[in-house]
């Protein structure tokens, strides 16, 4: 009977981070896309260890509830179970670093 455990976060797990997690990021071009356009799409800004971590998670935490296009995809979100310790770090350094998050935090996480 799977009904105790489906859709459910059966395993948490611990994916710590000792180094800083953000990395390369370039707060002045997310700020001048953010004047043009409502989202950003950011890539190539996490440290190593936070990657390391996140892919770690990725496979290891029974976060995947949601199916999109037909199974071909798995889709996960902080409600889901995305609410690692690594994933909090990236808000709160987002936050530090770059001033654009001070007014428009960050909402949610997505993962595919």
């Amino acid at each position: 009977n799977l009904s105790p455990h489906y859709n459910r976060l059966v395993h948490v797990g611990n994916y710590p981070v000792t180094g800083p997690v953000v990395e390369g990021l370039s707060c002045s071009a997310v700020e001048a896309k953010l004047s043009e356009q409502e989202y950003v799409v950011v890539d190539d800004w996490l440290s190593g260890d936070a990657l390391a971590s996140l892919e770690q998670l990725a496979e290891e935490r029974s976060m995947w509830f949601t199916a999109v296009d037909n199974g071909y995809l798995l889709k996960t979100s902080l409600a889901d179970g995305l609410h690692a310790e690594v994933v909090v770090r990236v808000g709160r350094e987002l936050r530090e670093r770059c001033g654009v998050f001070r007014v428009h935090p960050l909402l949610d996480v997505v993962g595919y």
